[in-house]
């Protein structure tokens, strides 16, 4: 793939596509999307260093689900697709703990306005959308009173009650729907599950919650109650299974292939729920490895 790297915008050919905007591969981060000759896509689920010059990029393809490993050198450019994919900002969501229609509050916070420094009051409304802007995801909030605002999701928490309509211009507060006590008693086992999981480190949490994201995306998990749950749970199953399996003797590869098998029993079976599940623990257990990569390779503290 001939490179360009010319002052001003980086750019890279693909085979079948052209040139494409490019970036070092030093610059990448768990979630991004890198396209390859032909179109081909992955996400990137970690980034470790392997060594001065080089790095581990493990990623997933976008087509087949497999997920590889590949070496590429700090500087060597790569062709990331700069428009962010919506599930992103789905993940991002997930990952909050809060849903489209959740009642949220939040406190009055400074911005920036074009006079100087400007406080925006605290507010409390419906979460009707979240977008990436300025590096940030942002979300739209319909405030109770009457103003649209647009916080930053990170300062968001949930307030008692649930509407999936806007408030009334009358002032009538919003109906709560309050869930059913059989859904609070499968969260409050979920979260026992999850406690009870071995250690999670970064980057299997980032990688369940981008291949959770994706699938919700794609209409392959539907968006309920326990949505906000995947992740987590996903990134438990997935460490638990892979304790067991190592207390077995099974190396990390064999324990890749195995899920990889299991995958493909499924696609040959037509398991749609099966092929996903694979995709998700797959994605979790490369997050896993990079997890034990990097406390492997952080610099231990000298004895006294």
């Amino acid at each position: 793939m001939p490179k360009s790297s010319t002052t001003g915008l980086r750019t890279i050919r693909l085979q079948g596509i052209g040139h494409h905007p490019a970036v070092e591969a030093q610059e990448l981060k768990p979630g991004e999307i890198l396209m390859w000759n032909q179109g081909a896509k992955t996400t990137v689920l970690a980034v470790e260093v392997a060594s001065p010059k080089f790095l581990r990029v493990t990623e997933k393809a976008h087509d087949s689900g497999e997920v590889t490993t590949r070496r590429l050198m700090k500087t060597r450019l790569v062709a990331r697709v700069t428009k962010p994919l919506s599930y992103s900002v789905g993940a991002a969501v997930a990952a909050s703990g809060l849903d489209l229609g959740d009642v949220v509050e939040y406190d009055e916070r400074t911005v920036q306005g074009p006079d100087g420094p400007e406080t925006v009051p605290a507010g409390r409304g419906p979460l009707r959308d979240a977008w990436l802007g300025g590096g940030e995801v942002v979300a739209r909030v319909e405030r109770e009173d009457g103003i649209t605002d647009a916080p930053p999701l990170d300062i968001l928490g949930p307030a008692a009650g649930r509407t999936d309509e806007a408030p009334a211009a009358s002032g009538v507060p919003a109906r709560r729907q309050d869930r059913p006590a059989g859904g609070e008693r499968v969260l409050q086992e979920v979260q026992e599950y999850i406690k009870d999981a071995p250690g999670i480190g970064a980057h299997a949490a980032a990688a369940a919650t981008s291949a959770i994201g994706e699938q919700v995306q794609a209409g392959r998990i539907a968006r309920d109650r326990y949505t906000n749950a995947l992740p987590a749970l996903t990134a438990a199953i997935t460490a638990k299974v892979v304790r067991e399996l190592r207390a077995q003797g099974l190396t990390h590869d064999q324990i890749r292939m195995r899920l990889e098998r299991k995958r493909a029993e499924a696609q040959r079976s037509g398991d749609v729920g099966g092929v996903t599940v694979t995709d998700a623990m797959l994605a979790a257990h490369a997050g896993i490895v990079a997890d034990e990569e990097h406390r492997q390779a952080a610099p231990r503290p000298l004895d006294a």
